[in-house]
């Protein structure tokens, strides 16, 4: 058997050599953010009054019910309604690896129908609940939220994807459809890859995952940080999965720049802030796409 990697911490608990390596480090920083953002068994009584505002009143939940980032000035694109396929989702789990790690020879073409199966089955719109007579109806995504807040939009870059102009764009998730934010050579334009330079070189599409903190804030005070982060990991899988639907690989991105990256889609990193990137490469020359 090999030998045991852990030593003995306090109270008995065994700790991981690794954890010990590095527990020197300066974590206050993290501390204080999980101190801060910490539950008990009660709630005081700020929060719990928000939380049965955003429950009840009905100008709050309409709120709730149209929450996204909206570009009435830019061109709307409708995105056609593309399937997955008929992946079963034990073989998109199997079969899913990296971007990075795979290196199969990639030169099928991503197209626009790839891009909005993609888009749909994320983070679209793929049911409804009515939230009382005088409300509108509560669009259902396809990633849970808390409170079903959907405070993440997706900026998609497009660099090499059939049917649609390089450029930047924002997912309009209750319209499926695109707003074309700006026409340019994306794979020169964008920046914040000096870290990882070669997921430049693969990406046909690079999804730009942004928070819009307040969605979630307004109504769970600092725990709603958490949230936000909870919803982009669920995001993070259904990105994974989706593109292996298709036959895609991709890679969530997250050395890059984090104020460049902003900027180059419009968001002003503070009441709107990057919390990821999924890139996602050609398919392999044997891989087919779905309609």
């Amino acid at each position: 058997m090999p030998a045991d990697t852990r030593a003995a911490g306090a109270n008995g608990v065994r700790r991981d050599r690794t954890e010990l390596l590095f527990a020197g480090d300066d974590t206050s920083a993290v501390d204080a953010f999980h101190a801060r953002t910490t539950w008990g068994r009660t709630l005081d009584r700020g929060l719990s009054s928000r939380i049965r505002a955003f429950l009840s009143e009905p100008a709050l939940r309409e709120i709730v019910s149209r929450s996204r980032n909206e570009h009435r000035d830019a061109e709307s694109i409708a995105l056609p309604e593309a399937q997955l396929g008929e992946l079963t989702l034990q073989q998109a789990l199997l079969r899913r690896r990296s971007l990075a790690s795979d290196a199969a020879p990639r030169d099928g073409a991503v197209g626009v129908d790839d891009l909005a199966a993609i888009l749909k089955y994320s983070y679209g719109v793929l049911g409804e609940r009515r939230l009382g007579e005088t409300v509108p109806v509560q669009r259902l995504r396809a990633c849970p939220s808390a409170g079903a807040l959907y405070p993440l939009e997706i900026y998609p870059v497009v660099m090499d994807v059939t049917g649609l102009a390089p450029g930047v764009y924002h997912y309009d998730a209750v319209a499926h459809a695109l707003s074309c934010l700006r026409r340019e050579d994306a794979r020169a334009a964008m920046p914040g890859f000096d870290l990882q330079p070669e997921f430049k070189a693969q990406a046909s599409v690079v999804f730009v995952v942004t928070a819009v903190l307040l969605r979630s804030m307004a109504k769970y005070l600092d725990r709603g940080y958490r949230f936000v982060m909870n919803e982009a990991g669920a995001l993070s899988q259904n990105l994974h999965l989706t593109a292996m639907a298709r036959g895609l690989p991709g890679c969530v991105w997250g050395g890059f720049c984090d104020g460049d990256v902003a900027a180059y889609v419009g968001a002003d990193g503070a009441r709107e802030i990057v919390v990821l990137g999924f890139v996602v490469g050609k398919r392999s020359s044997h891989g087919k796409a779905t309609s």
